[in-house]
């Protein structure tokens, strides 16, 4: 009996997870717009790319070398070194001939988390109508930054969070992802919006004038989202979805992948949606445990709809990962369950972490304001 219960709950699940992620899709959806080719020069708004860096010799080069390929006109690039511990900073400077500017961050007020503060500075030292804020494993395109500004406009909204497609999904990184956009997607809601830090676009009045800046922020793990949030209540809050026509692309390490994972999952979630998840994930595993299991009691009935039920869910899961552009391959299918049981660790990890005190973020503790 407890089979049959089992099987059920997970199809239910599935059903659930499909319908979710089909409305998000939808409402997600970035539609074609062709160039806008009759806006003059000068009538746009100039834009500020503002990237914190803090020991990102791995990637700095690279994400530089791309923002300078962007077609957009009136752009400024500034890049705030946050104290780090390598070579960082003099491959910022290095780029000073190309137009980047360099910004030395200051000392770590207390208060404050330490890439809270680096936006901050980037913030005061920004001049442009729009703020784009991007990590360094961010890649943009030529033209990302025009159909950003131009979907704003179209779109009379004040603040634009895209979710990039995976850059070079052959890789471990992109293969052994953790689930943080796919709980980001389906956890939607208005009170808690899907939101990606990885590129934010906002008007610089907006955050001047209306939020002081950061400082009302400076200790929540997740900055972009408390803006968002507040954002999103008059309407003026959009989350899309990158599209190769788009071009916003990133790629992370798997390590920096699990940190992260760490440091955002319990203060996004809080215990009860942790919980919550790990039961989720539980219940999406059993089909494979009982596949083995009623194949070895030879149990045919139960053996055949648990082989039905991972089918289904493996593919809905490659329809998700073929949505942003990740791995759709059979591999898709065959390191699910890992990534489930390690994502049911990452969860459990985070709250641990953070009850016990000891979740450090690039060599800095990480507190949490609750």
């Amino acid at each position: 009996m407890i089979i049959y219960v089992l099987l059920a709950a997970a199809t239910v699940l599935t059903i659930v997870i499909w319908a979710r992620l089909r409305t998000a899709f939808r409402l997600f959806h970035l539609p074609q717009m062709p160039p806008d080719t009759s806006a003059k020069e000068d009538s746009l708004p100039s834009v500020s790319l503002c990237i914190p860096a803090r020991d990102e010799t791995h990637a700095m080069t690279n994400c530089l070398e791309e923002a300078l390929l962007s077609r957009y006109p009136k752009l400024e690039i500034i890049v705030l070194d946050d104290g780090s511990r390598d070579n960082t900073s003099n491959l910022i400077k290095s780029f000073a001939h190309s137009g980047v500017r360099f910004v030395e961050g200051s000392k770590l007020p207390h208060g404050w988390l330490g890439k809270n503060h680096a936006l901050e500075g980037l913030l005061r030292e920004a001049s442009g109508t729009y703020i784009l804020f991007a990590d360094v494993d961010t890649r943009l395109s030529q033209n990302s930054i025009s159909q950003m500004v131009e979907y704003v406009q179209a779109n009379d909204v004040d603040m634009l969070s895209v979710l990039p497609l995976r850059h070079k999904a052959n890789r471990a990184s992109a293969l052994l992802a953790t689930l943080r956009h796919f709980w980001n997607i389906v956890g939607h809601t208005v009170s808690s919006p899907a939101v990606a830090s990885n590129a934010w676009m906002i008007k610089r009045s907006i955050m001047t004038e209306t939020f002081n800046g950061f400082r009302n922020v400076a200790m929540d793990v997740r900055p972009e989202k408390a803006i968002a949030r507040k954002v999103g209540k008059d309407g003026r809050y959009r989350f899309v979805i990158s599209t190769p026509q788009l071009g916003v692309w990133y790629e992370k390490k798997l390590s920096s992948q699990f940190e992260t994972a760490q440091r955002i999952y319990y203060p996004d979630f809080g215990l009860s949606g942790v919980v919550l998840r790990i039961v989720g994930l539980l219940c999406m595993l059993s089909p494979y445990v009982l596949v083995v299991v009623t194949l070895a009691q030879l149990a045919i009935i139960p053996a055949f709809l648990s082989v039905i039920i991972v089918i289904l869910i493996s593919l809905l899961n490659n329809w998700y990962l073929g949505v942003l552009r990740t791995n759709t391959s059979w591999m898709a299918a065959v390191i699910l369950p890992y990534i489930l049981v390690r994502e049911m660790y990452l969860l459990a990890a985070s709250v641990y972490v953070y009850k016990r005190g000891v979740i450090v973020w690039k060599g800095r503790p990480v507190r949490l304001d609750r």
